[in-house]
């Protein structure tokens, strides 16, 4: 299991039970992935189906990667590269979530044609502006709406989100604060991988990797809900829905 060093978490005052759970977290998540997802059984029945276990797949393959590397690179000491994952994480889990609440939507309305739009747009979002001009019904919205909407699930998630945000861009947060002293009277600079006070950075790390046990449960609940939208049939041609 990819967990957090213990004695360097605690060392800076930070909640061993958080990180603990994180790992434990994408410990379970990692499990659940498959090599290969084919149209056997259930999913032979219905592509829309086999469309939703796709992503449900690439979703969590994608989870579990940028949780086991913020992990591997806080533990090498590499703070601002496990700060930029974190932050990837905490984007990711907002889209799980936001995909998750439209898709039990459209299966409690039998909405065949939304839930088939959301799992393709989902799949296959994108900003590059050939595609977009070739699927225009593929551009990516914007995912500040799923990041406020999981702030209102986790109280100040958001505003760790920013702060995150302000030191994976390459602002001064994100690297005068980061690797540089400066002496004004001298005007001397001196530069070291280990000048930031990581204690309340992990702070912000461990809010945004928490986030992947409400992902992991809504990835859960997706693949629960396999069944019923392979019970799900498209309207038939001509009739109004």
């Amino acid at each position: 299991m990819v967990t957090f060093d213990q004695a360097a978490v605690e060392a800076i005052g930070g909640k061993w039970e958080e990180a603990r759970l994180i790992g434990q977290a994408c410990e379970e998540l990692a499990a659940g992935r498959v090599p290969v997802v084919e149209a056997r059984g259930l999913l032979a029945q219905s592509k829309l189906a086999w469309k939703a276990s796709v992503l449900e797949q690439i979703l969590r393959y994608r989870l579990v990667a940028l949780t086991e590397g913020t992990i591997q690179e806080w533990n090498s000491k590499n703070i601002l590269a496990s700060m930029v994952l974190a932050r990837t994480i905490s984007e990711t889990s907002a889209a799980i979530l936001e995909i998750h609440r439209k898709a039990l939507k459209h299966l409690k309305d039998k909405d065949f044609r939304g839930l088939n739009a959301l799992v393709e747009a989902a799949t296959f979002a994108t900003r590059e502006k050939d595609w977009v001009e070739e699927f225009p019904q593929h551009k990516t919205k914007s995912i500040m709406t799923a990041i406020q909407k999981l702030d209102r699930e986790v109280p100040g998630f958001e505003r760790e989100y920013d702060m995150l945000s302000e030191i994976s861009h390459p602002n001064s947060m994100g690297h005068f604060s980061f690797f540089a002293t400066l002496d004004h009277g001298l005007r001397r600079a001196e530069f070291s991988t280990q000048k930031r006070n990581v204690a309340p950075v992990l702070s912000s790390i461990l809010v945004s990797c928490m986030t992947i046990l409400l992902a992991s449960k809504a990835l859960e609940e997706l693949v629960d809900a396999l069944p019923a939208i392979a019970e799900l049939r498209p309207p038939a041609l001509g009739a109004s829905i």
